[in-house]
């Protein structure tokens, strides 16, 4: 079962979206991806699906997933695939701080 704070939101966004005349797959269908490209965001964090939707919305994304957005509005990377790139990042600005020093 779902976290329900988590089916909350769901329904708020389904909730929206039949407002404004859309659901997952006509907004699918305008952006010519995959309807799953949108459901999959209930569980999983796609930060350029997640644009999209918030988008058209009139929200930003951090206001729909807080726990996947920084303070600045950056996306937390949860996944491994992204772990190297932390590894360098962090490398790179150590050597920068030691450079200014």
């Amino acid at each position: 079962m779902q976290n329900p704070s988590t089916d909350t939101k769901w329904k708020w966004i389904k909730h929206c979206l039949n407002l404004q005349g859309l659901n997952f797959n006509k907004l699918a269908s305008l952006y010519n991806i995959d309807r799953t490209c949108f459901t999959v965001l209930k569980n999983k964090p796609f930060p350029k699906y997640e644009r999209i939707l918030a988008e058209i919305l009139e929200v930003q994304p951090q206001i729909i997933w807080p726990s996947r957005y920084d303070r600045d509005g950056n996306p937390i990377r949860f996944s491994t695939r992204y772990q190297p790139h932390k590894f360098f990042i962090e490398r790179a600005s150590k050597k920068i701080k030691e450079d200014l020093k």
